[in-house]
């Protein structure tokens, strides 16, 4: 696991390397008010499943406010410095990281596919795949 840090790469996160996917990064985006740890337990099933995932907290410090989409496009860069121009990045998210998933894979070109979950007392979810880019 390698941790990233806010002021130096621009997003709060941890890495995993996996082997199920070696052309695929999922950017697992946690929920608006978890915290570092929790958004990694969230996301225990990912990490378990072999894929390379870079878990972001939404939620530094326990600080609950607006999370700008360049939060998510500085994990990209980070992703593609580290893992090569040509890897495949997926987002994923649950309630208010599901719409921060989806915001941000309508804004971020590099971001090939995206599922937000939004959890209801009807069971609803939601997501989507990224369009053809030119």
């Amino acid at each position: 696991m390698e941790r990233t840090e806010l002021e130096r790469d621009g997003f709060l996160g941890c890495f995993f390397s996996g082997t199920r996917r070696p052309d695929m990064a999922v950017i697992r985006a946690g929920d608006l008010n978890e915290s570092m740890e929790q958004a990694l337990e969230s996301s225990q099933f990912l990490i378990d499943a072999g894929f390379t995932v870079l878990v972001l907290c939404l939620c530094p410090e326990g600080r609950r406010s607006a999370v700008p989409a360049e939060y998510a496009e500085h994990a990209v860069k980070w992703l593609r410095e580290r893992l090569g121009e040509n890897i495949r990045t997926a987002m994923t998210g649950t309630s208010g990281g599901a719409l921060y998933t989806l915001t941000c894979a309508c804004f971020i070109p590099e971001i090939v596919w995206a599922a937000g979950i939004c959890r209801s007392r009807h069971g609803t979810s939601c997501g989507r795949e990224a369009p053809e880019r030119s």
